[in-house]
């Protein structure tokens, strides 16, 4: 960060801050409040604003501290501004141009370097202001991350239209056809919302990545549809069902369990199985076609060897 400059205005600008910056490497230019600068002979504003003094008026203190050399400087125009530098002061003099009320007419005044430096390099600071100022996003929020990603968000739409307008003007289209600011945000607010999602919500009959729809057939219409688990569930499921205290859990566990049914001859469950089943028509428990001897395209209701008649 050395040989570097920072300009800013009257908020952050403080002795102690430019007495640190400037051991730093970091030179500095900013407005400052008077009553930010103690022991400084600079007249008052009010004498200054004075219609006996003429404007353009302007009056420096220079002072050392610490090894460091600072210059302060008030100047007089439309109002009174008070400037402190590391690096830069009043002379030499130059001259603005500035419009006379009583005159009726633009004269030149004396203008001091501190002040041509401070407007050269402030300027797109304090048009970045403006633009803020007319559009911005008007959600509010008490979070703070989010007011702060509304704002960085509204300084990179100001700064693509800055660069679209570089782009346009070198392609030879006259600024008279250049979208405004707000038009350019409605046109970038359109095409956001008409990009299509790239990723889709799959449905129940799209096909797996074994290239294989996974349908169950239930023997019964009247049977009740079992839902395929996970693993997590599955543990969940089994975590509740030892950790149930009363009777509302234990209901809540027994229901959990016939959901995840076993076959009555083999014992394994459902969930951890990729064959087709078969439900008793009398007593309703659930059974693997290859157990139960069943073929999956047989229509007819089913009957477990526990049901038959000896």
């Amino acid at each position: 960060m050395n040989n570097h400059i920072v300009f800013f205005d009257n908020f952050y600008t403080s002795l102690p801050l430019v007495n640190y910056l400037n051991k730093q490497g970091i030179q500095c230019v900013g407005t400052i409040q008077q009553n930010r600068l103690p022991n400084c002979r600079l007249p008052d504003k009010k004498e200054l604003m004075k219609t006996s003094i003429p404007r353009g008026t302007y009056e420096e203190r220079v002072s050392h501290s610490d090894g460091v050399d600072f210059s302060a400087t008030a100047w007089k125009d439309n109002k009174v501004v008070t400037l402190l530098s590391t690096y830069v002061g009043a002379e030499p003099v130059g001259k603005v141009s500035r419009y006379d009320k009583k005159a009726k007419q633009k004269i030149e005044i004396p203008c001091p370097k501190i002040v041509q430096e401070y407007n050269m390099h402030m300027g797109g600071v304090d048009l970045m202001d403006s633009f803020l100022g007319r559009y911005r996003i008007r959600i509010k929020s008490r979070k703070w991350y989010l007011r702060l990603f509304y704002h960085l968000l509204d300084l990179t739409t100001i700064n693509s239209w800055v660069l679209m307008k570089k782009n346009l003007i070198a392609k030879g289209v006259s600024k008279k056809q250049l979208p405004n600011l707000g038009e350019f945000r409605n046109c970038l607010a359109d095409a956001l919302c008409n990009i299509e999602g790239k990723n889709k919500k799959k449905t129940d009959n799209q096909v797996t990545e074994k290239g294989k729809k996974q349908i169950r057939k239930p023997g019964n219409k009247t049977a009740k549809k079992i839902k395929k688990t996970t693993d997590k569930e599955n543990l969940q499921k089994k975590r509740q069902t030892k950790r149930c205290k009363n009777e509302t859990e234990s209901e809540d566990s027994s229901s959990q369990v016939e959901d995840d049914c076993a076959c009555i001859y083999c014992g394994y469950l459902y969930s951890d199985s990729t064959k087709g089943w078969v439900i008793c028509g009398a007593c309703h428990g659930w059974a693997h076609n290859s157990c139960a001897g069943v073929d999956e395209e047989d229509e007819e209701a089913h009957i477990c060897e526990r049901c038959l008649p000896d």
